[in-house]
């Protein structure tokens, strides 16, 4: 490695001293600090300069990497975390819907209302005989809505509030 620049940058800091002895080697330039040369030359400073930024480098490398790694471990776990929170609130919103009302052995769903009998299979609904589409949307844990747009006189929303 090429030393000139450098060793004109020490020569400056310790131009002053006896202490720095200079042997000329080609266009590499070499310093022995010291006057017994018993401090480590330029080159070496160089090479282990070197060195250090190489494990720099890889060590910050292997930092990223480890971040990126568990970055993505907690991106994952809280995707996870999200899907499996919705599937307990899903779980638990179709739970109370189950003890609040009761589900004949087809699995689906009869609710008493003051408009009559709705009977939910899936998206279907069956009002005193009668299919209907209603889209279901669950609001809360305590709530569902049923809109009704097949009506004569337009579309209806009802919404179900689940008093536990």
């Amino acid at each position: 490695m090429p030393g000139t620049n450098l060793a004109v940058i020490v020569d400056k800091f310790i131009a002053d001293t006896d202490l720095v002895r200079q042997f000329t080697n080609g266009d590499k330039t070499t310093i022995v600090v010291g006057s017994a040369g018993n401090y480590p030359s330029l080159a070496k400073i160089a090479d282990d300069a070197q060195k250090a930024h190489s494990g720099f480098l890889t060590s910050g490398q292997a930092s990223i990497d480890t971040l990126l790694v568990n970055g993505q471990a907690a991106i994952d776990s809280v995707v996870n975390n999200g899907h499996a929170v919705v599937n307990n609130l899903l779980s638990l919103v179709q739970g109370i819907i189950a003890k609040k009302f009761d589900f004949a052995a087809t699995k689906s769903l009869h609710v008493i209302h003051n408009m009559g009998t709705f009977h939910f299979d899936e998206k279907i609904l069956n009002i005193n005989g009668q299919r209907v589409y209603a889209p279901i949307d669950i609001v809360n844990a305590n709530e569902f809505v049923v809109k009704f747009t097949d009506f004569e006189e337009g579309s209806l929303c009802v919404s179900f509030y689940l008093n536990i």
